[in-house]
């Protein structure tokens, strides 16, 4: 976790170190949502390079993965982006200067030579394969904006706390989930990608020595594909997920209820004691303990109130 921190991008709040090293309750969810975005752009610049070399040679100069490349490795040294909704996919699209539907549209059939595709890829065949590699665009964009949408989640986080997050479950769980589900989708289609490609790795393999150039270099280029990486990234964003929603479930907002209400019993006793009125320069208010310790021995829902 330390780690991940110490290489977050230079548009991370930068007073959230004064925060991060204060010892509160809420020490979790800002670190959580933090983690989970530095996680993602790691498993983004994975899935789109691997992306690339799964369809496309990667001698093609307008290939749609080769420019998601360049905008993925231009944002590693600067701050993301504000607009990461349909960031991906516009970027994606940009070599062949359609949107995603028009592409779509065009790869319905045989794709011409012009597309970048490698010509395994480009038959009328191969239209779930071509499907698949548009749906990682997609889902990719999605997935994106939903993490987008959770910025400001993390400023309240640093904020309020739990406590704050516990008050947002609502619109806060809906995020997470629809989150969830563009990294399920991401997965399966990265998935399918995986498959043709090693379905087209083994035909190369049997007629090795008529394979062009361009196959030959890119069965070598698949060797840089590490599956149990992308499969740790994508059970990391999972976790890290899943941790940010059970910080903020019914069960833990009880829990900070409780433990307000044991820290109010605490201050209370402390005040009363003799040791306390005996050291006090200044008398206390009427009632102030009274008063405090009134307000612990109600319930958990009226301390809320």
């Amino acid at each position: 976790m330390r780690e991940l921190e110490r290489r977050r991008s230079p548009g991370s709040c930068p007073w959230a170190e004064t925060w991060w090293s204060t010892p509160c309750l809420s020490s979790f969810a800002p670190c959580r949502l933090r983690a989970l975005r530095a996680r993602f752009l790691a498993s983004a610049r994975w899935w789109l390079a691997r992306a690339r070399q799964w369809l496309q040679p990667w001698t093609s100069r307008h290939s749609a993965a080769r420019s998601c490349q360049r905008f993925f490795n231009r944002g590693t040294s600067g701050p993301v982006p504000a607009r990461s909704a349909q960031i991906v996919t516009e970027v994606a699209m940009c070599g062949h200067g359609f949107g995603r539907l028009e592409v779509q549209s065009s790869w319905q059939f045989a794709v011409p030579a012009s597309s970048g595709l490698l010509d395994a890829f480009a038959g009328e065949q191969e239209v779930q394969v071509r499907q698949a590699y548009l749906d990682v665009c997609s889902h990719l964009d999605k997935f994106c904006f939903f993490l987008s949408a959770l910025r400001p989640y993390q400023r309240l986080a640093a904020a309020g706390g739990d406590a704050a997050l516990c008050w947002l479950r609502r619109s806060l769980g809906h995020l997470l989930q629809e989150l969830d589900k563009s990294l399920l989708q991401l997965r399966q289609a990265s998935l399918a990608l995986m498959q043709a490609a090693k379905k087209q790795l083994q035909d190369l393999a049997k007629r090795l020595p008529s394979a062009t150039d361009v196959e030959v270099q890119w069965m070598k280029q698949l060797r840089f594909v590490d599956e149990p990486r992308l499969s740790e990234l994508h059970r990391a964003c999972a976790e890290q997920a899943a941790q940010v929603s059970s910080l903020t479930s019914a069960a833990r907002e009880v829990e900070l209820k409780l433990a307000a209400k044991e820290g109010l019993q605490q201050i209370a006793s402390a005040f009363l004691s003799a040791d306390f009125q005996a050291r006090c320069s200044l008398a206390l208010p009427d009632r102030l303990a009274l008063d405090m310790r009134e307000l612990a021995g109600r319930t958990p829902a009226a301390i809320s109130n």
